[in-house]
């Protein structure tokens, strides 16, 4: 057992460096000393946000406003229902024209991802959009799933 835990200091004792948190730092920055880490940043070449996607939503209080093809609404539910995701805003906004006539929720368009994504209604819980998600499968949007927004 007292082999075991020499072992374990031993160990430990060889992995550390002979360097301590903040020793030698100088703001030279230099790749053997990073400088101070809360000083100024590096001077970044290019775009350090490279290869990220762009901002998909924003909670607001008050609700999301979304806009549409002639339309203007304030979304404030955390749930509703995806229908389809087009590639083109004309094949979205085709979609949401014809299902305005079928439903009696709001019908938005949210851009994802480079898809523009075809939803219905907004509900405060899945529940009540799973009510919505199976009138619209009845109606033949049998793709239609609840998404949390």
């Amino acid at each position: 057992m007292i082999r075991v835990m020499l072992a374990a200091v031993i160990l430990l004792a060889a992995g550390c460096g002979s360097r301590t948190a903040g020793s030698g730092r100088t703001p030279s920055g230099t790749p053997e000393d990073p400088g101070d880490p809360y000083g100024d940043s590096p001077s970044y070449q290019g775009d350090p946000f490279a290869g990220f996607g762009g901002m998909v939503s924003i909670a607001v209080p008050g609700g999301l406003v979304t806009e549409t093809p002639g339309n203007s609404q304030i979304i404030t539910g955390g749930f509703s229902v995806q229908v389809a995701a087009c590639s083109t805003p004309e094949a979205a906004a085709s979609l949401v024209d014809n299902l305005r006539g079928l439903v009696e929720q709001p019908v938005f368009i949210d851009v994802e991802g480079g898809y523009h994504k075809v939803r219905a209604g907004s509900f405060t819980t899945r529940d009540q959009a799973m009510v919505l998600q199976s009138s619209l499968r009845s109606l033949g949007y049998t793709d239609a799933w609840v998404v949390e927004r």
